[in-house]
């Protein structure tokens, strides 16, 4: 029996979606409010995690104080940021005064969401912490600011840093744009780093992150028929040795397909999307919520028979396979 009330559908249009903050609850994988991501060449997200992009590096400058070098630091919340989400700090002299009461203090060297250097205090101690908000500790950042590094002091004497008072290690003492590294899932709208993300900032959470973008525009497929999801197949491969065979598993990514009849095969809309990296929609029910997703790169092979139809098969060559959605 047809299926009359089937609908495929590809992506024709984008929308766009500003600069957000994202959303965590293991400090891992981060999502945006919007999904899924367009693929499109020139529309493709802009992911944008706070942090150091470049430059920024710390040396000594006069006495207590510490210079900082220009940086380009990924703020999108930043005043001034560009379209990727980026400003450009100036270097200069920061002021970091020496510990009056104790021995020991950590200043945070930051950048705020001014573009402006400021130099944090941590609370005074009598040795240095690695922990946060205690004595001897490095201080809880702002927000919605990026930390350069760090200068450490383990005595009351004034003088030029030395660079033992100076650390820079990402992750502990600098926060870049790019570390931990993290892949991108565009079905779900959301990015995973390779590790939880540190709590240095205040209310012991992490830096933010921003992501911007573009969902598609969906329009059905003219007359389309033959839906085929892209799925993974699996073979097994085996190896004589002594005493034995060994085995292996392979899984490959097969492309999805559909058909579709069109007016004239040259200006019907969905022409103007071959060979674009594309989002194709499958459902079972136009009015129903289930349906598939598919994210590739449209082929088409056309047919002009002798009737008045022009028959067209599309693959789609995806790097994933086709996803469910039953919610």
């Amino acid at each position: 029996m047809a299926n009359d009330n089937a609908v495929i559908q590809y992506e024709s249009g984008q929308t766009a979606y500003p600069f957000e903050i994202t959303t965590t609850t293991d400090d891992m994988t981060f999502g945006a409010s919007f999904k899924p991501w367009t693929g499109v060449s020139g529309f493709e997200p802009v992911i944008a995690p706070s942090g150091v992009v470049n430059g920024g590096v710390l040396s000594a400058s006069t006495i207590d104080a510490v210079m900082v070098a220009t940086a380009l630091i990924s703020n999108a919340g930043a005043v001034g940021a560009d379209e990727k989400g980026q400003i450009t700090v100036v270097g200069a002299s920061v002021a970091c005064a020496r510990p009056s009461i104790d021995t020991h203090i950590i200043y945070s060297i930051t950048v705020d969401s001014l573009g402006d250097l400021v130099a944090v205090a941590g609370t005074e101690g009598t040795g240095f912490s690695e922990d946060r908000e205690v004595a001897g500790g490095a201080p809880l950042i702002a927000i919605d600011s990026v930390e350069i590094g760090q200068v450490r002091y383990a005595t009351q004497s004034v003088g030029i840093l030395t660079s033992n008072e100076i650390k820079q290690v990402p992750g502990s003492h600098r926060e870049l744009s790019d570390f931990p590294v993290y892949s991108m899932n565009t079905a779900t709208g959301e990015i995973t780093f390779a590790n939880a993300l540190p709590l240095i900032h205040t209310g012991d959470i992490t830096k933010q992150v921003y992501i911007s973008g573009y969902t598609p525009i969906f329009v059905e497929v003219p007359k389309g028929s033959g839906w085929s999801p892209s799925e993974l197949t699996h073979s097994v491969n085996s190896k004589q040795v002594y005493g034995g065979t060994i085995g292996s598993v392979a899984s490959s990514i097969g492309q999805a397909s559909f058909d579709a009849v069109l007016k004239d095969g040259t200006t019907d809309n969905i022409i103007s999307a071959v060979d674009k990296l594309i989002w194709i929609k499958f459902k079972q029910d136009r009015n129903k919520v289930p349906y598939q997703l598919t994210q590739g790169k449209l082929a088409i092979a056309r047919s002009y028979p002798a009737d008045d139809d022009v028959n067209a098969s599309f693959t789609v060559s995806s790097e994933a396979k086709t996803v469910d959605y039953s919610v």
